[in-house]
């Protein structure tokens, strides 16, 4: 029987103390990272104005998750997911003190791949954790919790960090960055965790490559997962090529402060903290395909939209908006992800399908160099938007669509089972 859609909100989850610690931990570091974010683009522009320099630091930052993310999540299957979460705390906060003394590009940019590389040890550790200590029925709204937090330090993060660098310069949002990493790790160490299971904690190196090999193919023979899979390779070559435009646009086109760029960055997060909010409260019974669909189109069209290269106060508008649409992709995508796959195949999963999405993001950025060094930043975002349309359009067609709003967390035995003669034909082989 597939699982029942009904309300369920925060107060469960917020009842969870395990889970409400981490969560505090996490929203500390993330309010570091939203200052760090801001703070790496202003200090990359300021020393280039060059759209070829931005598209060198998104590009290093997605070869981590292409290389190493499938077996970055074998490892993290294996290992200890809160020692794992601690170590990567502690050295990212490392990385963000020698940001502070303001390095070199090539420093910057090999401590932004150290980072994001750290960062993908961490975060399958905490996803497999969360499911572990909430269960699969209170998984959506614990990530929603997660993501509303994230939103929410998201919009107030850029803006005081643009009016926080514009007084005191990069290196004060690095140094706040190390110090809430530091307090994430000494909330996990606090933490206690489902202990790991003994047959997961040690493997020879032909098991590990059998593991590897083993999360791969779940991926791709579940019908749903892997249609996700598919429909976010030309969605997201779409997304990186129109989000590096973007900053191009903003912080070289428009040459805004830092203090606006922040405000910039911050209506975006406030559309999403918007999403997330009405899904964790609501978002039960929403048809989980559905949202993430029509939230891709409204993306790409607003994108698109760029073509008419809007001023500053249309821009606030528009990015809003924009930020509200890919709301409504990111939950559901991660909530799917994380209720359709075997606890003892998460960090594999997770971890491949970051990179293979990354693939598609890196196809984007290395583009939008190319792209902006011969055509207007407003067509080339029209571009990307129509991309994105296209995308979200044609794809709705595919049988695994259909089963993505019929029965979006059961089983996929159970989907096919509850969805109808229809569904069942259109289904390859089962998960």
């Amino acid at each position: 029987m597939a699982t029942s859609r009904r309300r369920q909100g925060f107060g469960p989850v917020l009842k969870n103390r395990r889970l409400v610690a981490l969560w505090l931990g996490q929203a500390v570091s993330n309010f570091g990272d939203a200052l760090a974010r801001i703070a790496l683009i202003i200090l990359i522009t300021d020393r280039t104005r060059s759209p070829v320099a931005l598209s060198l630091l998104m590009a290093s930052q997605a070869v981590p998750m292409v290389l190493l993310g499938p077996f970055i999540g074998v490892l993290v299957d294996r290992w200890d997911k809160k020692r794992v979460m601690i170590a990567a705390d502690l050295l990212r906060s490392a990385c963000a003190l020698l940001l502070m003394l303001g390095p070199p590009l090539t420093v910057i940019y090999a401590v932004a791949v150290a980072v994001v590389t750290l960062s993908l040890f961490f975060m399958p550790a905490r996803s497999t954790a969360i499911v572990e200590i909430v269960g699969r029925e209170q998984y959506l709204s614990a990530v929603s919790l997660s993501q509303s937090t994230f939103h929410a330090l998201n919009l107030i993060g850029p803006a005081i960090g643009g009016a926080l660098i514009g007084l005191f310069g990069a290196a004060a949002a690095f140094g706040i960055n190390a110090a809430t990493f530091g307090v994430s790790a000494v909330v996990t160490l606090a933490v206690p965790f489902p202990p790991l299971p003994r047959a997961q904690r040690r493997a020879s190196a032909a098991e590990y490559w059998a593991s590897l090999r083993e999360g791969l193919g779940f991926l791709r023979q579940d019908q749903r997962l892997w249609f996700l899979v598919r429909f976010f390779g030309p969605a997201a070559a779409g997304l990186g090529l129109a989000g590096l435009l973007l900053l191009n646009y903003v912080r070289n086109d428009l040459a805004l402060p830092p203090a606006e760029f922040g405000l910039i960055q911050s209506v975006e997060a406030f559309g999403m903290l918007a999403a997330t909010l009405a899904i964790g409260q609501f978002g039960s019974a929403w048809p989980r395909g559905r949202m993430i669909f029509d939230g891709f189109l409204v993306a790409g069209l607003l994108i698109a939209a760029f073509i008419f290269n809007p001023g500053f106060y249309p821009l606030l508008a528009m990015l809003g908006l924009f930020g509200l649409a890919l709301g409504f992709v990111q939950l559901p995508v991660s909530a799917l992800f994380g209720v359709l796959t075997p606890v003892d195949k998460r960090g594999r999963v997770f971890a491949t399908t970051n990179s293979l999405i990354q693939v598609a993001n890196l196809v984007g950025y290395a583009a939008a160099g190319a792209v902006a060094s011969f055509m207007s930043t407003g067509v080339a975002l029209g571009l990307a938007g129509g991309v994105v349309v296209v995308a979200s359009l044609a794809l709705r067609r595919d049988p695994a669509y259909r089963l993505l709003n019929a029965a979006d967390t059961a089983p996929e035995s159970e989907a096919a089972a509850s969805s109808g003669p229809a569904a069942r034909a259109g289904s390859p082989a089962s998960e």
